[in-house]
């Protein structure tokens, strides 16, 4: 079962053509980014953002696993701190440290002609802040390899 997920996740790789990925260091975006990555080369690209939110611990972490899988891993900066919604702390800050990574990934990714945005997240997370900003949002849930989704927004 495991690898007929496996294989579906990377047949929906393969059919984007290109693909950055939303890269935070996590065990679900280190796996898509590696997989991506065997699956598509240098058509590749993991993103993470930096910001004054993300510790340098986890930073340094992040670019270390990337460094050891081997696949590409760029930083965008990202200024949620400037968002006083976000300093709020409100249970929905996670949709403002999204539509910030967002608001830089895609012009991004549309820049160096990646044709999708992905991102892992498991099933508790809803997307909802990619529809509230006009980014389609589509995704195969049951290419899922264990229990993350998998959810690209396309880049027009």
């Amino acid at each position: 079962m495991v690898s007929d997920k496996y294989d579906r996740l990377r047949a929906l790789l393969r059919s984007y053509g290109s693909c950055l990925v939303a890269y935070s260091g996590g065990v679900d975006s280190v796996f898509l980014a590696c997989v991506a990555h065997q699956v598509l080369g240098q058509k590749s690209l993991a993103v993470i953002a930096d910001s004054p939110s993300l510790p340098r611990r986890e930073l340094d972490a992040a670019l270390a696993t990337a460094k050891q899988f081997e696949f590409p891993v760029r930083i965008v900066r990202t200024q949620e701190f400037e968002n006083p919604a976000y300093l709020a702390n409100p249970n929905n800050r996670c949709y403002f440290c999204k539509h910030e990574l967002f608001t830089e990934l895609a012009p991004l990714a549309k820049a160096e002609g990646f044709a999708v945005i992905d991102q892992s997240i498991t099933r508790e997370f809803v997307s909802s802040w990619l529809t509230l900003y006009g980014h389609r949002c589509t995704g195969n849930p049951k290419a899922s390899p264990v229990w993350v989704d998998s959810r690209h927004t396309k880049i027009n």
